[in-house]
């Protein structure tokens, strides 16, 4: 007798111990569908995570889930082309302006063109084309924002800085001209200034707000 009570007080501090493993392992499952959920209810909030360069200044949204069936699921982006009637002025302006890195010169026709990359990243360019005859375009010297957005078609590109109003300040300094003072788009949780290059081009500047 006194060894089956011992081996069914022994059961039933096993049975006990599992029942509070299966709790625990419950709660965290529980916690982590909530998290799950929460995620999916706001895609579109921002969220501190590193970017490419693992800089979490550089944070940005959270987007839906990859659409791997799709027959474009190889696409990525790489460049922005610019073009100018003047392939020289142009890239001395973005090197000694912005500190941009030639990366590849080459011509096309008549033309000619170069990608261009900022100071540290090589997952993004600028391609610049330049010569031949271009046609007047119809690019128009902004003095604010909303003049500019009256217009359809192509607008700007933007770059992801720390610091806006230190990329004005710099920008300013080396006599760039600056179109949207810095200001705060909480919509997106972003401030940001507009400058553009010696040819009317916008280019916008992007900080994410804590």
């Amino acid at each position: 007798m006194t060894g089956n009570r011992i081996e069914s007080r022994q059961f039933r501090e096993i049975r006990a111990a599992h029942y509070q493993i299966s709790l625990i392992i419950e709660t965290k499952i529980i916690s982590l569908i909530l998290i799950v959920e929460k995620v999916q209810i706001s895609p579109r909030k921002p969220a501190l995570v590193p970017d490419h360069t693992g800089d979490k200044t550089m944070a940005d949204f959270i987007p839906p889930a990859h659409n791997t069936a799709s027959p474009f699921a190889d696409m990525r982006g790489h460049h922005v082309a610019v073009r100018t009637p003047d392939l020289e002025t142009a890239k001395r302006w973005y090197v000694e302006k912005l500190d941009f890195r030639v990366v590849a010169e080459w011509d096309y026709a008549d033309e000619q063109l170069a990608y261009l990359a900022p100071a540290t990243d090589d997952h993004f360019y600028v391609e610049i084309l330049g010569g031949g005859d271009p046609s007047p375009a119809d690019v128009r010297p902004y003095t604010d924002l909303g003049d500019s957005l009256k217009y359809a078609g192509y607008h700007h590109f933007c770059l992801n800085v720390a610091s806006v109003d230190a990329t004005v300040e710099a920008l300013r300094a080396r006599g760039v001209t600056i179109v949207t003072e810095p200001f705060e788009l909480l919509a997106i949780s972003r401030r940001l200034a507009f400058f553009c290059d010696p040819f009317g081009n916008l280019i916008e500047l992007a900080e994410v707000l804590p």
